[in-house]
This record gives C-alpha cells, structure tokens and sequence, in this order.
C-alpha cells in the first residue's frame, strides 16, 4: 500500500510596504509605554541625519563645501516651494470644508 504525501500549500503572502505593517513602528515614533519625545529632540536628530548625508555627500563626490553651498540652498529653495504649495493646498481644503458646512 503506498502512502501518498499530501504537500501541504503554500499560502500566498501579499507584498506590503512595512510601513502598512501592524508590527512596523518608524524611526521616532514612540509606542503607547513610551510617550513622543519632545519636538526639539526629534529636530536635533533630523538636523544631525541630515548634516551626515550632506557631508556623506562631499565626501561621495569630493564637492568642497563652497559648491556644497549652492546645493544646500537649491534644496532649500524646493523645500520653501513645497512648503508653500502645502500652505496653499491646506488653505483650498479648508476653505471646501467651510463651503459645505454652510449647505
């Protein structure tokens, strides 16, 4: 008599980012027994990453801080327009928000 194995089957795992992931907690972020660190330290610590990847990328490239400069403020310059597209977007969600309480 022979004994027929059965295969077990594998079960199909969807692909998702660890951010959707109930067990993923981000950098920073703290959990319900450890409350939020305060702002300044969380600054400090984007300011510090930062500063790393500038000088990572002096160093990857052997750009001397003078044109390091000029980078640094391009980047800026896209933040500041981000920031205000953000403003803007912010101010036409709120003022939608207004319009249909008022119906």
């Amino acid at each position: 008599m022979k004994r027929k194995y059965l295969k077990k089957k594998k079960k199909k795992t969807k692909l998702v980012h660890r951010s959707a992931r109930k067990e993923y907690q981000p950098k920073g972020v703290m959990t319900i027994m450890n409350p939020q660190p305060p702002l300044s330290m969380v600054l400090q610590s984007a300011r510090m990453e930062m500063l790393k990847a500038a000088n990572g990328v002096m160093q990857t490239y052997g750009l001397p801080p003078c044109l390091m400069d000029g980078i640094v403020s391009g980047l800026l310059a896209d933040i500041r327009a981000q920031s205000s597209s953000e403003l803007v977007r912010d101010i036409q969600n709120s003022a939608k928000d207004g319009e249909t309480e008022n119906e």
